[in-house]
């Protein structure tokens, strides 16, 4: 189903928040399981970063405590939770663990666990359904403000109430954005029917886009809503899973108020950002990031896993140590380099033209290998070695590789980014190309390498999907940490 261009898009979600609300609210749980000890218990549950966990108490007054040793560490049954106002969940096998410790030195036993997985409906075919998938989002302020988007009217009182369109593969889907009750949450609605592993496919390619872009991409768990109607009203089924760690890095590319990388560039350099944002007129040349774009963006990734994985190695080597940083970032380079290099159907070219190579030089370095082998000055085992290397000595350089995409893509490497490409060798091979440990001056050099690599990896990437913009220029805006100074702004223009 297309979606339908109308003045005021209107979603509903009471339904959705009456589901998932038990869930989001601390309070006393009743089990319901195989297993006599704990059925019937009250245990307190909880949601922690990225799982639910529950606690309970086995008495030993009534002789519940002699029976500890009855509970497994994994469930190998289902059981069930039900809420105070009656919401009963399943717990799916091997979705729970529990461990149990002896309370204050006392008979009684304290029984701990967590929970990843649950379903209002075991049972229920989650396919061939409209889908939503809710993310909490920890920050209230959360918004699409930096990319083209709509505003929703909600059945409920919400506010902040945003959606992005999002269309590849014939797929149509809503990046929403709302807040409920002080909550805030982001996700994904499918606007057809669809697989439920297909949906989370998608979903989770749209979400990885938006991180990969801002930097910042919000995860830890996830309530997905399967309904047979798109207003996802009436009887809904409900799977809640732990998802991965969020990953909150701060090093956001696009923008469209210029503020936030000019107050960075002021603070580490001590200019006025009142004065930079005057100067550099930025209010009028900066445009949100299109729904084309980033549609081109979620196709990108879905298209190839080696993309997406490479977007997830970015943003987490954003948050390590330098010398993983860098490392990081080479990998997720080659990775990039090698699907463009699919996407263009064109290798880089050899050292020497291949026919050449096979007419004149090849038979030339053959005859030496023999005549080596026949005088004794090369065994048989070091003549096959180096044969076989022979294949390999008109293979082009990893330099000229990994600066290839660049030329296909119209972009002029500077002599500086050049040098950046050339350290990825000794990045991948172990070596430093600074010692970072030696004084604090390596280090920064050893920063600097990491952030101009950290910018050619988001060139490639928005260059493939045509973008043609301002991005915030990391190498400028810590130009005076790392003692480079550089001739761009702290937008620059690709």
């Amino acid at each position: 189903m297309e979606p339908t261009k109308t003045s005021v898009i209107s979603k509903y979600f009471a339904d959705t928040i009456s589901l998932i609300n038990p869930i989001l609210i601390r309070h006393k749980w009743t089990i319901t399981s195989d297993i006599p000890v704990l059925n019937k218990k009250e245990a307190l549950i909880s949601r922690t970063a990225n799982e639910l966990r529950f606690s309970f108490l086995l008495l030993a007054s009534n002789g519940d405590a002699q029976k500890v040793s009855s509970i497994p560490n994994e469930n190998k049954k289902p059981y069930q939770i039900t809420s105070p106002k009656g919401q009963t969940f399943t717990v799916t096998e091997g979705n729970s663990f529990f461990g149990f410790v002896q309370a204050n030195q006392n008979p009684d036993f304290k029984v701990t666990g967590s929970i990843s997985q649950l379903y209002s409906d075991p049972v229920a075919d989650l396919n061939n359904k409209f889908h939503r998938l809710l993310i909490p989002v920890p920050d209230v302020h959360f918004s699409f403000v930096d990319f083209e988007h709509r505003n929703f009217k909600s059945d409920i009182n919400a506010g902040n109430s945003e959606l992005i369109e999002v269309n590849f593969k014939d797929l149509h889907f809503h990046l929403i954005s709302i807040k409920i009750n002080k909550k805030k949450f982001w996700g994904v609605d499918s606007l057809q029917q669809m697989e439920h592993r297909k949906f989370l496919l998608a979903a989770n390619t749209i979400l990885q886009a938006y991180g990969f872009l801002k930097g910042d991409l919000h995860l830890n768990e996830g309530f997905t809503i399967c309904s047979d109607n798109i207003e996802f009203q009436g009887s809904l089924n409900l799977h809640y899973t732990a998802l991965s760690e969020s990953l909150l890095t701060g090093y956001g590319m696009i923008t469209y108020n210029p503020v936030s990388a000019l107050m960075a560039y002021a603070e580490n350099s001590g200019v006025s950002a009142k004065d930079e944002m005057e100067k550099g007129g930025w209010n009028k040349m900066l445009a949100k990031f299109s729904l084309e774009h980033f549609s081109k963006l979620c196709d990108l990734f879905y298209e190839h896993e080696g993309l997406s994985r490479a977007s997830v190695v970015i943003l987490q080597a954003n948050v390590s140590r330098p010398e993983v940083k860098a490392a990081a970032y080479c990998v997720a380079f080659e990775s990039i380099c090698h699907v463009i290099e699919e996407l263009f159907a064109k290798k880089c070219p050899p050292v020497i033209e291949k026919k050449m190579f096979n007419k004149s030089v090849k038979p030339a370095i053959d005859e030496v290998l023999n005549k080596l082998k026949l005088d004794g000055v090369i065994d048989e085992k070091q003549f096959k070695v180096l044969n076989n290397k022979l294949n390999d000595w008109n293979r082009p350089t990893n330099t000229d590789t990994l600066t290839a995409p660049f030329k296909l893509l119209n972009y002029k490497l500077s002599e500086e980014e050049k040098k950046c490409i050339s350290n990825r060798n000794n990045f991948l091979h172990g070596r430093m190309p600074v010692d970072h440990r030696k004084n604090e001056k390596a280090f920064l050099e050893l920063h600097y390498i990491s952030i101009m690599l950290h910018r050619l990896l988001y060139i490639l990437i928005l260059k493939v999907i045509g973008y043609k913009g301002y991005i915030k220029n990391y190498p400028k805006i810590h130009e005076d940490i790392t003692g480079v100074k550089q001739k761009d702004g702290v937008l620059l223009l690709i």
